[in-house]
């Protein structure tokens, strides 16, 4: 049994080697520091420090969590983790080659941006959520690593991809940590239910917090300034026209020359309906952009990058999301001029400040954009940051629920949950949840694939009718439509098994059939492009008695 992490020195070849891979790092990062692309300032370097200070100070923590506002600047801190805890003067430093960075998020836009970000020998150690097992292999029989985990709120769920892969390659496992010398650093702005169960590593686990720097924008900054307005229904409803009406009046009012406008639509035809409402008050004299995962690159083409100008409108242009530029996307800003959020019935707290409202934040603010997004969320996140991310500030997400009982808020149970010698909840040493994810096999017909894949009883899938722009819907929690995989796995993280009610609130006896108390299919997509219209997952969640 170890108490502390075991540190291993590297033998004299392996010693030189990482030198050389030292220098190589050193110069790709001159070379991105010359082209404008990762610069680190002095307050990402702090937090960088504060990180290292732990693991090296204290060989018995194994996690820091680094929380920072959107865009205050998380991946210079990794960039500087990288740069800092590389070198051979500091102590029990890390080889270049043992550095991880990975994500919860299923995005290829994610993974380049951050490969454009970090330098070229590391690209093949930056993995995103579908890359996982290739992440496993890579560390396989490696001691002394340094995972850094970006958005670690996303997929989060104990039962889900980041949990299973993670429990499986020793991560989940306090003595494997320790045995490896393995340290890991959860990144995010929202932790959500992550934060709370990183309590449950005790004394292995602390908490660093990434301070703006000058000239940072935030969401408390934007609405203070006047630039925050309530998002409003733009699509259904007898006021959709009105709030529509809405948006032209503050762009009459504040932009002079053509700017572009960010619009979050809802997914399937009502995008097209959304278009046809902005058509009616704006008219032809607008230019009108459909964005969703068929043409991901085309935002970068229109504002520009680090490596790219953009293109000045020549009309005002509205570019109209269908579930895309979230957590991950980082935009240049000087073109923008209204950013409208989704309106919902029921808002997650940490969507709405990683949505267009997070992109919105920043160190490049033009000064005049506006944003369209649920004001109660920035005064909860606002109130959740002063107090170092409390429990009694209420606080809804896909991991979290506010107890009115409690008066906290109380994890739904996260992979940060299932380190090795805590226990569960009393009622989950009754049952284990199963996903299972299938995919087609050549040459097998849809209605083939679903009675393969279907548990006994499910509904019919695959039907002409049952479709949504070539796309088969599932039905949940009363809401039909095609679903993405990532969305409906957070969907369906907390769902019991009992249709409608808390196992809690049944006899499990009652519930049981065949081994499974209850089990339930879905289909779904890796993405809306043309495609995977041939290519659905079936998703299966079972519970199961133990």
């Amino acid at each position: 049994m170890f108490s502390k992490r075991q540190v291993v020195e590297l033998a004299e070849k392996e010693n030189i080697r990482n030198g050389c891979y030292f220098n190589i790092m050193g110069n790709e990062m001159k070379l991105l520091k010359i082209d404008g692309i990762s610069i680190v300032y002095q307050p990402q370097r702090n937090a960088a420090n504060d990180i290292i200070k732990e693991f090296t100070q204290d060989p018995s923590v194994l996690m820091v969590m680094a929380l920072g506002k959107t865009q205050s600047g998380k991946t210079g801190v990794m960039y500087a983790c990288i740069q800092q805890y590389t070198s051979p003067e500091v102590e029990g430093n890390v080889p270049v080659m043992n550095i991880y960075v990975i994500t919860g998020l299923s995005s290829n836009e994610w993974k380049t941006q951050t490969t454009e970000r970090l330098p070229q020998i590391l690209k093949n150690n930056i993995f995103h959520r579908n890359q996982l097992k290739e992440f496993m292999e890579s560390i396989k029989g490696k001691k002394n690593i340094l995972v850094l985990m970006d958005e670690v709120q996303i997929a989060c769920g104990k039962s889900q991809t980041i949990a299973k892969q993670f429990s499986e390659c020793g991560l989940l496992n306090e003595q494997f940590l320790m045995e490896n010398d393995i340290k890991l650093v959860e990144f995010s702005a929202t932790p959500n239910g992550t934060f709370k169960d990183s309590e449950l590593w005790g004394k292995h686990s602390k908490l660093v917090k990434v301070m703006p720097g000058r000239n940072y924008t935030s969401a408390t900054d934007l609405k203070k300034a006047g630039r925050v307005f309530q998002c409003k229904n733009l699509c259904n409803g007898p006021y959709a026209l009105d709030n529509i009406n809405e948006i032209k009046k503050q762009i009459e009012k504040r932009y002079k020359t053509p700017k572009y406008h960010f619009i979050r639509t809802n997914v399937g035809l009502d995008q097209e309906k959304t278009l046809s409402l902005f058509k009616e008050v704006f008219g032809d004299d607008m230019e009108y952009i459909l964005h969703d995962s068929k043409n991901i690159e085309c935002l970068d083409e229109y504002l520009g990058n680090d490596s790219i100008e953009g293109i000045e409108p020549e009309k005002h242009t509205f570019i109209l999301l269908k579930e895309m530029a979230r957590c991950a996307k980082t935009f240049k800003k000087n073109r923008i001029g209204v950013w409208y959020e989704r309106c919902v019935n029921d808002f997650n707290d940490d969507i709405v400040v990683q949505g267009l409202l997070g992109r919105a934040t920043g160190y490049d603010d033009n000064g005049d954009s506006i944003v369209f997004t649920n004001i109660a969320s920035i005064e909860r996140y606002n109130e959740l940051w002063d107090s170092d991310f409390s429990d009694n500030v209420p606080w809804n997400s896909n991991s979290t629920n506010f107890s009115e009982k409690k008066k906290k808020t109380i994890s739904k149970k996260t992979f940060n949950s299932k380190i090795s010698g805590i226990s569960d909840e009393e009622n989950d040493e009754l049952y284990d949840v199963q996903t299972t994810t299938n995919k087609m096999i050549d040459g097998e017909t849809l209605q083939e694939f679903w009675e393969r894949c279907k548990p006994k009883g499910a509904r019919k899938q695959f039907e002409d009718s049952n479709t949504q722009d070539g796309f088969y819907m599932a039905s949940i929690t009363n809401k039909k439509k095609a679903y993405l995989h990532s969305e409906i796995v957070d969907i369906t993280s907390t769902w019991s098994g009992s249709s409608g009610f808390s196992i809690k609130d049944k006899d499990i006896d009652q519930l049981e059939v065949g081994g499974a108390i209850q089990s339930r299919a879905y289909v779904c997509y890796d993405d809306f492009s043309e495609e995977s219209k041939g290519s659905p997952i079936i998703f299966v969640r079972k519970l199961i008695k133990k």
